[in-house]
């Protein structure tokens, strides 16, 4: 009787330390990515005014987006936007896409960027250089299971001496706590709004 007691009475600890760590298991993975559960992350592109006043536009076309989780697990997306940053100014940030990453913590955004046609105010072509051809940044952003979050991805131009000027990310400016104003900065639509005051302004003075 004694015997069937203990062993009952270990069956029973041994239950509640298998549940214990179950729950603490659970507990540690519900913020790491690679559980199967998704999120959406709208991401957006906008720019801290710096020498952005010299352009009279700056194109800059992204390829792809990556995010890189706690683990250093890296989630690459397409993307195949250019945007003219002379638009993106203060709150304005424009759409780049929506993504469905896996919900949990991460802490950097790389961002690919294959082109950048800038002109400046006085009508002449200058260089605009991005370190790799790659911005990175540095930002702890949550993205939960079956909802979505905002995220802004600021971009700022700075002269680079006496020989061009450089791209580079904006990590106080950037994230998912940040004011949007939502604009349309796409350079296809750019040049149709362009394309249009064109008409408009031939059509007065005719």
């Amino acid at each position: 009787m004694t015997v069937t007691l203990l062993i009952s009475r270990v069956s029973r600890t041994t239950a509640t330390v298998v549940v214990v760590v179950l729950l603490a298991l659970a507990g540690c993975l519900s913020g790491v990515p690679g559980g199967g559960e998704t999120g959406t992350t709208n991401f957006y592109v906008s720019d801290q005014p710096s020498a952005i006043d010299d352009f009279a536009h700056l194109n800059v076309t992204v390829s792809q987006v990556t995010f890189v989780d706690r683990e250093g697990n890296q989630t690459e997306k397409p993307a195949n936007a250019t945007l003219d940053l002379t638009q993106l100014q203060g709150a304005n940030a424009s759409l780049v896409d929506q993504y469905e990453i896996e919900s949990g913590n991460y802490t950097k955004v790389f961002l690919d960027v294959s082109e950048v046609d800038a002109t400046l105010t006085s009508g002449e072509s200058a260089e605009v250089k991005v370190r790799s051809e790659k911005l990175q940044l540095t930002q702890n952003f949550t993205v939960e299971s079956g909802s979505s979050v905002d995220f802004v991805y600021d971009i700022k131009v700075v002269e680079r001496g006496n020989d061009g000027y450089n791209l580079l990310p904006v990590a106080s400016e950037s994230g998912t706590d940040v004011e949007i104003d939502e604009v349309d900065a796409s350079v296809s639509a750019s040049a149709a709004a362009e394309a249009s005051a064109g008409e408009q302004s031939t059509e007065t003075d005719a």
